[in-house]
């Protein structure tokens, strides 16, 4: 009879161990994804120095509040407005759709990549917002169609 008991209080105060320790390790893999899901700070410091620095006002007017009539490309990241200075200059402003830690590392890759970068081969990095959530590059306007309509289309 003692034996019984002795094993009965065995396998409860273990079963409450390990339900316990399956309910600390639930605890910290939930607040790790919550601070995987915030995305990391801008470092302004490591941005290029060769770049314009643009306002999320100066945008947004520029695209007229980013109209879909605007829209020139769709992709995984973000979608592709055309905008327009007060002086008539066109570019490309690219609008990252979501921000996570994901987006937020390509954005500053990129930034520190193609901000570095020039060449006759590549569309022109020429600067960049970041304003709380909002990151936005901005490229040099390449008019006509696409690469991949000039490449597939047969017109």
């Amino acid at each position: 009879n003692r034996t019984k008991t002795l094993f009965l209080i065995l396998t409860i105060s273990s079963s409450l161990v390990i339900f316990f320790a399956i309910l600390y390790f639930i605890y910290h893999l939930w607040t790790s994804l919550l601070n995987r899901s915030r995305t990391i700070p801008f470092d302004v410091a490591a941005s290029p120095l060769k770049l314009q620095l643009f306002s999320y006002k100066e945008l947004k007017l520029a695209t007229n509040d980013f109209d879909e009539s605007n829209v020139i490309g769709k992709g995984g990241s973000g979608t592709v407005f055309r905008g327009i200075t007060r002086d008539g200059k066109l570019f490309a402003v690219k609008r990252l759709d979501s921000l996570s830690l994901q987006t937020e590392t390509e954005f500053q890759n990129e930034l520190q990549i193609l901000g570095g970068l020039k060449s006759s081969f590549l569309v022109t990095l020429l600067g960049y917002c970041v304003e709380k959530n909002h990151r936005f590059l901005i490229y040099e306007y390449m008019p006509n169609k696409s690469l991949q309509e000039l490449l597939f289309n047969e017109d």
